[in-house]
């Protein structure tokens, strides 16, 4: 992608490329069925915007798993497996880094360049097991653990999750879950120069209930659920940038939480339509670690769909959707102010994300 600029300007290009391979092995003695799985991939991505950025990032991945299954009758199903990834990242560019808190007094033009050309790595090993029990003919029940060692961080995670199924009703389902997510550090993070801060994994807790109903042609779907995340930083002292502010103390950055519910109504045949209509409500919270919460960067409170699709002749089908969604969150600019000593006007900001762009 090539962005031509105006008279004595350069181009700015943005050029990407991405390879994967891989192979997958499938065994099945007795009541066992066990898998071999194996896979490389490569990307590049490299941006061009003359003296302001210059960023090429190429990650190379490599994994290797083993998961053996088994049934045992109607009674269970247990699931065990092994899995380990290689993250290497190569990162060279020249841009100017923004200061952690832009507040007013940021002078764009003096911001000092950060060189970088660095390599990092990250592996992640881990190891999950699973059963999965029938108790009774309408009901079962998973216990689940999985481990993970992150070697860039040092970090092991121990992640127990459980969920159930009852169908109390012809055509009804209730289902529960609990259990602990992680994501280890992105490739980003491992690069030394790149990030101020140290590597850490995000962590997830979710709760989630629902219901499932069939209501002859149609079926009907409810969920309501509840995350809490954090991004576990050290506590970290970082300068302002700015003139006589000095430095601000970062701990435990990004975290908050996020609940919600969805509803679904789905027809699967009316004559020769079909279609369905959802919606979905959600608040999601975020920190920055310093005290105080401020709506998600991209998040929707309110997100409706309405989707339907017709069965023509000579086996065409024509459908069309209609989408309702809340307006993203944005901080405002309340006023401006002038600095004498340097004749120039800074922006004075609103709370983080405290107006929202319309209804679209």
């Amino acid at each position: 992608l090539v962005a031509k600029g105006g008279p004595g300007s350069s181009d700015s290009r943005f050029d990407s490329a991405f390879d994967a391979s891989g192979f997958h092995w499938r065994s099945g003695p007795g009541d066992w069925r066990v898998e071999l799985r194996g896979s490389a991939d490569r990307s590049d991505v490299a941006v061009d915007l003359g003296p302001d950025l210059t960023l090429r990032r190429q990650p190379y991945a490599f994994s290797a798993a083993l998961e053996a299954e088994r049934k045992a009758g109607d009674a269970h199903a247990i699931d065990l497996g092994a899995q380990w990834k290689q993250t290497n990242t190569l990162l060279q560019g020249d841009f100017a880094r923004l200061p952690v808190e832009l507040g007013s007094g940021v002078d764009f033009s003096s911001l000092s360049h950060t060189a970088v050309d660095a390599l990092g790595r990250k592996g992640v090993s881990s190891l999950w097991a699973q059963d999965r029990w029938q108790l009774l003919p309408t009901a079962s029940m998973s216990l689940g653990v999985r481990f993970d060692q992150v070697d860039i961080s040092s970090e092991c995670h121990f992640s127990p999750r459980w969920s159930s199924e009852l169908g109390p009703f012809d055509h009804t389902v209730l289902r529960a879950a609990i259990g602990d997510y992680f994501q280890s550090p992105s490739d980003l993070e491992t690069v030394p120069g790149w990030s101020p801060i140290a590597a850490r994994s995000s962590l997830v807790r979710n709760y989630t209930v629902g219901l499932q109903q069939g209501l002859g042609r149609a079926e009907l779907r409810l969920e309501a659920y509840h995350k809490d995340f954090e991004h576990r930083f050290p506590e970290v002292s970082v300068p302002t940038g700015l003139t006589g502010s000095g430095n601000v103390t970062l701990n435990a950055a990004s975290t908050g939480w996020a609940e919600g519910a969805e509803a679904l109504l789905r027809v699967h045949a009316w004559g020769p339509f079909s279609g369905w209509i959802s919606y979905a409500w959600s608040s999601v919270l975020r920190s920055s670690g310093q005290g105080g919460y401020y709506d998600a960067d991209f998040s929707q409170p309110h997100v409706g769909n309405l989707v339907l699709q017709a069965a023509l002749p000579r086996h065409w089908t024509v459908g069309g959707r209609w989408r309702l969604a809340s307006g993203i969150p944005y901080t405002p600019v309340l006023s401006r102010s002038y600095d004498l000593a340097t004749g120039r006007w800074t922006p004075v900001f609103g709370a983080t994300n405290s107006q929202r762009l319309p209804v679209y």
